[in-house]
C-alpha cells in the first residue's frame, strides 16, 4: 500500500503535471503497478490463507486490523485507475486491461473488506470497544470504504474515455454507445454510496475517541500513524466528488477534513522524532520487551491466566480445564500442554433414539433377504453411502445430478465445437444418464419416505442431512436447462408443447426451491443446533436453489418469448426475484463462513472439500444475472406495459443489460477470489494428507461446473480470448474431475454390491437399542462428516 503511494504521485506529479519521464518513464511505473498487484494479491490470498490455518483468532480479540490484508487489493486497483488514464495516449488496449485488472481487484478487495466490517460490528457490540490503542483501529475502516471510492471514481472517469471500445469485435457490450457513459454513472453511484459508508465509520470513531482516548489519553506510539492513510483516503474521495459534483460543500468539506489530516501528520511526525530522539539517547537500539515469566509470589496458575491473551484467547471455561497441566517439575509453563488438554474437550450431541423399523425385522426372514428385490435395496443401500454409513436415498445423492448436470451443460456451451453436432450428442448422452439416476434416486427416496416416514421427521432435525434437500431441485434444473438448449432449441424436438410442459416442470422446480430455501433456513432456526465452530459451506444449500432455479429460467425465457411475450416476461422478472433474494442470502452466509474459517480455521478431513462450495451461488447468480440481461434487452421495451414510463422507456433495455453484465463480472470476480481461497486450502490439508473417498466428493462438480459455465458465456459477451481459453480450460478440468469421482464411485458400488456378507442390517453392527441399523449408519455419518 506504501508503494501504491509512491506510484499515484509518480504518474500525477512527475509525469503528467512536470512533464518528466516520458513514455519509458510511465511503462517503468506500469511494470512497478503490476510488480505492487502481485505483492498485493498474495497479501490478500496467502494472508487471509493463513489466518485460516496458522493462526488463532476469536471474535473477542479481533480488531480492524483484519481488514490489512484485504485492503492491499483496492489501493492496488486506485493506482491502476490513475495509471490507466495516463497510458491511455499510448495503448488503448492496455488502458483497458489495466481498467479491467483494477475492476477485478477492487470487486475482490471491497467484497472481503465489508465482510469482515460485518464481522467487526458484530465484535464491537458484543465485546465493546477495545481498550488501550485498539480504539485507534476504529478509523481502519475508512481505508476500505474510503480507498475502493476513490478507485471506483477513477474508474469510472476512465470508462468514459475509453468506451465504447473500437476493437471490440463481436462484443455488443465493449462496442455499445451507451456503455461508457452506463458505468461511468454506475461508478459515480457506488462511490457516492462507499462516501456515505465511509462517513458513517467515521462518526463511530470520533464517538469512540471521545468515551475513550478523550477521557483516558493513551501513551504515544507507532499505532498512531495508522490513523493518517484511512482518512487521508477519506478526504481524498471527499474532494474528487465535490469536483464530480461541482459542489462547493463538498469542496469546503473535502478541503477542511484534509488540513486537519495534514495536521494530524505534522502532529504524530513531530511526536515521532522526539521519541526517537529519547530512544538515541537513551540506548543505541530500539528497547526489545524481555519475554515474561511469572514473578516471585505469582503461582503459575494466575500467571497462566494474566498471559492468557498472549496465546490466542483459548475458550474460558477450556483454559480451566488445562490448567491442571501447566506447572512442571521446573515451574515453566508450557503452552502446548495447554494446546494439548484443550484437544481432550469433546462434545458430542447426541439425539434421542429412533424406533426400530419394519425393515430391520423384515431381513430376519432368508427369503426376504435372498430375493433381487431387496438386493436391488441392498445395492441402493451402498449407493447412497460409499463408506458404508449412510442410509439409502440419502439427499446428497443428489448432488451426483447437479455435477452429472453440470458436465452436460459444460458440453453444450464449450466455447471450441460449440454448436457440432458431436458436442450436442455428448451433451444428450450426459443428460439421458443424468436423467435415468434422478428418476432412480427420486423413486427411492419417495419409496424411503412412504414407507418410514419417521425417517422424515428425522431427517428435519439433522442439521447436517436435512440440509441436502436443496440438491433435489439444483440437480432439476439441470435437466431443464438441457431439455430446453440441447433437445428443443438445437434438435427442434418436441416443439410448443415440450417446451411448455418444461416450463411447467420449471414452475414446480420453483416451487420447491422456495421451499427448500424459506422453510429448510427456518427449520435451522428452530429446530436444529448450530453453531460457528461447527458450520460449513453446507448452509448455502437451502438457499442457493433459488439463484439456480433463477438461472433456468433465465435459460427458458428466450425459447418462450417466440410463443408469448408475457410469459417471457414473467419468467424473467420472477427469475429476477428469486436471484435478488438467492444471492443476498449466500452473501450472508458466506460472511459468517469467512468469520468461521478465521476464527475456527478451515475444516478438517471432508470438511475441507466444502471451500469450493461458495463457487456455486456466486457462479449460478453470475451465470442467471448474465441471462436476464440478454432477455431484458431482448424484451424491453414492453409494448403492453400500460402507463408504465420504466417498461416504455427506449433505453430501458440496454441499461439493464450493462448493468446485469457488469454485476455478473463481478459475482465472477468473487467466485474467482473463493476458488483462489479453496486450491490454498486444498494444498494445505487434503494433497497433504489425503482424505478417503466419499460421496461428499460429488459436491466438487456442481460448483466448479457453473464457474466455468460462467466464464465461458463472459468470454461470449466480451468476446474475449483470454476468457474463452480460461474457461475452456477449466471446464475440461471439471469434466476430469467428474471422470475420476465417476470412475471411484463404480469402483465403490462395485465392491459394496459384490459382498457377500455385511448387510445393511446386520444385526451385528453395534446400534444402540431401539435404533435401527439404518439409522445408527446415519447417525455415524454425522459423526464422521458433520
Amino acid at each position: 500500500m506504501g508503494a501504491t503511494t509512491l506510484i499515484n504521485v509518480a504518474v500525477e506529479v512527475i509525469y503528467i503535471h512536470f512533464g518528466i519521464g516520458g513514455k519509458p518513464f510511465l511503462y517503468f511505473i506500469w511494470a512497478i503497478w503490476w510488480l505492487d498487484v502481485i505483492i498485493s494479491a498474495l497479501c490478500c490470498w496467502v494472508g487471509v490463507h493463513a489466518m485460516m490455518i496458522k493462526q488463532k483468532h476469536s471474535l473477542d480479540t479481533m480488531s480492524a486490523r483484519w481488514l490489512l490484508p484485504v485492503v492491499t487489493l483496492i489501493v492496488a486497483s486506485s493506482s491502476g485507475g490513475i495509471l490507466a488514464s495516463a497510458i491511455q495516449r499510448y495503448s488503448m488496449y492496455h488502458c483497458l486491461v489495466t481498467l479491467v485488472t483494477s475492476v477485478f481487484l477492487v470487486a475482490v478487495g471491497l467484497t472481503l473488506a465489508l465482510m469482515i466490517l460485518t464481522i467487526y460490528l458484530a465484535r464491537l457490540i458484543i465485546h465493546n470497544i477495545p481498550p488501550g490503542h485498539g480504539v485507534l483501529s476504529v478509523f481502519l475502516p475508512l481505508g476500505p470504504t474510503g480507498q475502493a471510492g476513490f478507485a471506483i471514481l477513477i474508474h469510472g472517469l476512465t470508462f468514459k474515455t475509453t468506451l465504447p471500445y473500437g476493437h471490440s469485435g463481436s462484443s455488443e457490450f465493449l462496442g455499445s454507445s451507451t456503455v461508457g457513459d452506463f458505468l461511468y454513472l454506475a461508478c459515480v453511484s457506488i462511490s457516492f454510496v462507499l462516501w456515505s459508508l465511509a462517513t458513517m465509520w467515521m462518526m463511530y470513531a470520533l464517538l469512540a475517541l471521545h468515551s475513550t482516548v478523550l477521557r483516558s489519553p493513551v501513551q504515544f506510539k507507532i499505532a498512531f500513524w495508522g490513523l493518517v492513510f484511512p482518512n487521508g483516503v477519506y478526504a481524498n474521495l471527499s474532494i474528487l466528488l465535490g469536483e464530480t459534483f461541482d459542489s462547493t460543500a463538498f469542496r469546503v468539506y473535502g478541503a477542511s477534513y484534509a488540513v486537519a489530516v495534514i495536521c494530524l501528520w505534522v502532529y504524530i511526525a513531530a511526536r515521532s522524532l522526539v521519541e526517537i530522539k529519547k530512544l538515541i539517547l537513551l540506548s543505541n537500539e530500539l528497547p526489545v520487551e524481555a519475554p515474561q515469566h511469572p514473578s516471585a509470589g505469582t503461582s503459575q496458575t494466575e500467571f497462566a491466566v494474566e498471559q492468557k491473551e498472549g496465546f490466542d484467547q483459548l475458550d474460558l471455561h477450556a483454559f480451566a480445564f488445562s490448567l491442571s497441566s501447566i506447572s512442571h517439575p521446573r515451574g515453566d509453563f508450557r503452552e502446548k500442554d495447554v494446546l494439548l488438554n484443550m484437544k481432550c474437550l469433546v462434545w458430542i450431541e447426541a439425539g434421542p433414539p429412533l424406533d426400530i423399523l419394519k425393515l430391520d425385522r423384515a431381513v430376519e426372514s432368508k427369503s426376504v433377504t435372498a430375493s433381487p428385490v431387496f438386493r436391488l435395496l441392498f445395492a441402493a443401500e451402498r449407493l447412497g453411502r460409499f463408506d458404508g454409513h449412510m442410509s439409502k436415498a440419502h439427499p446428497a445423492l443428489f448432488a451426483v445430478i447437479m455435477g452429472t448436470g453440470a458436465v452436460s451443460n459444460l458440453l453444450h456451451i464449450f466455447p471450441y465445437g460449440k454448436g457440432t453436432r458431436g458436442m450436442m450428442i455428448a451433451s444428450l448422452a450426459f443428460f439421458f444418464l443424468n436423467l435415468i439416476l434422478f428418476c432412480v434416486f427420486s423413486l427411492l427416496a419417495l419409496a424411503k419416505y412412504a414407507m418410514y416416514p419417521d425417517r422424515w421427521r428425522a431427517v428435519i432435525h439433522s442439521p447436517a442431512n436435512s440440509l441436502y434437500f436443496g440438491t433435489f431441485p439444483m440437480g432439476l434444473t439441470t435437466l431443464i436447462n438441457v431439455a430446453v438448449d440441447v433437445i428443443h432449441i438445437y434438435f427442434g424436438i418436441g416443439g410448443k408443447g415440450f417446451l411448455y410442459f418444461i416450463w411447467a416442470v420449471w414452475w414446480f422446480d420453483v416451487v420447491v426451491s422456495a421451499l427448500c430455501c424459506w422453510v429448510g433456513v427456518h427449520a435451522m432456526m428452530t429446530k436444529q443446533k448450530h453453531s460457528l465452530d461447527t458450520m460449513s459451506s453446507r448452509w448455502l444449500l437451502p438457499v442457493v436453489t433459488l439463484t439456480v432455479a433463477s438461472s433456468s429460467g433465465g435459460v427458458i425465457a428466450p425459447a418462450i418469448r417466440q410463443y408469448s411475450m408475457y410469459h417471457c416476461f414473467i419468467t424473467v422478472v420472477s427469475s429476477a426475484f428469486l436471484v435478488v433474494v438467492g444471492l443476498t442470502l449466500a452473501l450472508m452466509v458466506l460472511t459468517i463462513y469467512f468469520a468461521r474459517l478465521i476464527i475456527h480455521n478451515i475444516p478438517p478431513g471432508h470438511g475441507v472439500l466444502s471451500v469450493f462450495l461458495p463457487l456455486g451461488p456466486t457462479g449460478t447468480a453470475g451465470f442467471s444475472i448474465l441471462l436476464q440481461g440478454i432477455a431484458f434487452k431482448a424484451i424491453l421495451p414492453y409494448a403492453h406495459s400500460g402507463s408504465s414510463d420504466f417498461l416504455q422507456s427506449p433505453t430501458v433495455g440496454d441499461f439493464l443489460y450493462l448493468a446485469c453484465v457488469s454485476i455478473a463480472f463481478i459475482l465472477w470476480s468473487l467466485a474467482t477470489m473463493w476458488m483462489v481461497y479453496a486450491l490454498l486450502a486444498l494444498h494445505s490439508t487434503v494433497f497433504r494428507s489425503p482424505v478417503e473417498f466419499k460421496i461428499a466428493f460429488w459436491g466438487l462438480v456442481f460448483p466448479n461446473g457453473v464457474y466455468a459455465n460462467l466464464t465461458i458465456l463472459l468470454g461470449e459477451i466480451f468476446d474475449s480470448t483470454a476468457f474463452r481459453i480460461y474457461g475452456a480450460l477449466y471446464a475440461i478440468a471439471v469434466i476430469c474431475l467428474w471422470t475420476c469421482i465417476a470412475t471411484r464411485s463404480l469402483f465403490e458400488i462395485k465392491e459394496l454390491v459384490t459382498q457377500p456378507k455385511g448387510l445393511p442390517f446386520d444385526a451385528s453392527s453395534p446400534s444402540s437399542a431401539g435404533t435401527s441399523q439404518t439409522d445408527f449408519g446415519v447417525e455415524q455419518k454425522l459423526g464422521s462428516e458433520g
